[in-house]
């Protein structure tokens, strides 16, 4: 399923490549490759080939399932799929990179010249391409969509924060495409989407939460955009009562690291030490960010404060170097431990990811970067144990950090699955008082899980 979730993933990053890029372009060239890897591997694991990936309602689906991780940083490639009147494509063993190359093309244009899958066949034939074919959109009455569409139905409740998180993720891909070719930013977009994030946060903040912590590769440090801004709105909320504050405030945690779209690509995702030059230019994007916002028609001063200064510590140091009278506003340095915190807390390919108890401890270790009163209201208020984490427990049973705590050793958990593995039914999901300290419950935490199957397997 990883190497499936991975291939899906990098089709959508081709695409989003394609429309910045010309076809020849490192950046593309290196989606192609990264696909037909990916395909490669998957027959080497014993894939069942052709391999159909398949689009309903806005889910990728593969074998008449809906996979939940993968779609929820494929929107390009469904609605590529989806403009082009398809129910998806079909790959066979021997697809050449030629072949991917001409795919993504199609999947990129702006106009979607040709349409439906017989005319967009005979294109492929045309073009001499026999290892790719679209295939059509599913047929209702069918039994394998009866199929599909019940599995749809049991994520109903999902479906809303899926929705959420997919837009934002594309309103962040299409925003790096904007900066990148000189464009205005949708802030207007910004502002709905930042409506819908308090709002997500006020009724299913946990799910929303274990959707964003979802560890896939990150490709483009969206993922990273949007943990930060969740956790900065999720305090600032019980911190600020102006709506219009609140709005304003998660659409500056939400844009904190656009100047990243200027950074290069092989700086921004290099796997290993950055050379001296490289993080110089890394450096760079605070600046980046704010220029970028100050550009945009009526710019907000809290925003471009946020940009420049998320990475300003509090003791003065960090960059970039600020002018002498720069004082650092409540927001950014809340935003700035949020950061800092997810960082630490996200596996990356040079690290594994810190417990929150370990994150803490480094974090209290380099406290002359942070406000005082800052780090000690996140860690007093985020707990041992965040909100959405899911836990593995002594008894067998899996639960899902639903309240902040009463206490940094006490939190609310809800039992997801059984001590014999089964799902439990939503509405027969019984929630206790965890006690981290004392006896006052015979459960305790083994193990926090991170695998990147957590959607498919605890939420559906």
């Amino acid at each position: 399923m990883q190497t499936l979730n991975a291939f899906i993933r990098e089709l959508a990053v081709g695409i989003m490549n394609s429309i910045l890029y010309f076809p020849a372009h490192a950046r593309v060239e290196g989606s192609v490759n990264l696909i037909h890897s990916h395909l490669k591997k998957l027959q080497e694991e014993g894939q069942e080939f052709p391999l159909t990936i398949g689009i309903a309602e806005d889910r990728i689906v593969h074998g008449n399932k809906p996979l939940l991780g993968a779609s929820l940083y494929a929107k390009k490639l469904t609605h590529a799929v989806m403009e082009l009147e398809t129910g998806g494509i079909k790959f066979e063993e021997n697809v050449k990179k030629r072949d991917i190359s001409f795919l993504l093309g199609l999947l990129s244009q702006k106009r979607k010249e040709i349409k439906g899958e017989r005319d967009l066949n005979a294109n492929l034939h045309n073009n001499d391409i026999k290892s790719l074919q679209f295939v059509a959109p599913f047929n209702d009455s069918s039994a394998d969509a009866d199929e599909l569409w019940k599995t749809l139905d049991e994520l109903r409740i999902l479906q809303v924060p899926v929705e959420l998180y997919q837009d934002m993720i594309d309103l962040l891909q299409t925003s790096a495409i904007r900066v990148v070719r000189n464009i205005e930013l949708e802030l207007d977009r910004v502002y709905e989407i930042a409506a819908k994030v308090l709002k997500i946060l006020k009724e299913q903040p946990e799910v929303m939460l274990v959707i964003a912590c979802n560890e896939e590769s990150d490709d483009f440090n969206l993922r990273h955009s949007i943990r930060v801004c969740l956790r900065t709105c999720l305090l600032m909320k019980s911190l600020v009562s102006d709506r219009q504050l609140l709005l304003r405030i998660c659409r500056a945690a939400l844009l904190h690291d656009i100047g990243k779209a200027l950074v290069p690509q092989e700086i921004l995702f290099k796997p290993g030490s950055l050379t001296q030059e490289e993080r110089e230019e890394m450096m760079k994007h605070p600046e980046l960010g704010a220029r970028i916002l100050l550009k945009q028609e009526n710019p907000d001063p809290l925003a471009v404060q946020v940009a420049f200064g998320h990475h300003i510590t509090h003791d003065g140091r960090g960059y970039p170097v600020p002018p002498q009278d720069f004082q650092m506003d409540a927001v950014t340095q809340l935003l700035q431990v949020c950061d800092v915190f997810e960082a630490l807390t996200t596996e990356r390919p040079y690290k594994a990811a810190y417990t929150p108890l370990e994150a803490y401890k480094i974090m209290l270790g380099m406290k002359s970067m942070f406000h005082p009163g800052m780090l000690s209201y996140f860690i007093k208020t985020t707990g041992l144990y965040p909100l959405g984490t899911i836990l593995e427990l002594t008894s067998g049973e899996v639960g899902q950090v639903v309240f902040g705590p009463a206490s940094f050793y006490s939190t609310r958990v809800r039992i997801l699955r059984d001590e014999t593995g089964h799902q439990i039914p939503l509405e027969e999901q019984p929630e206790f008082d965890l006690h981290i300290l004392g006896d006052e419950d015979e459960r305790e935490v083994t193990s926090i899980l991170r695998s990147p199957s957590l959607l498919e397997g605890l939420l559906v």
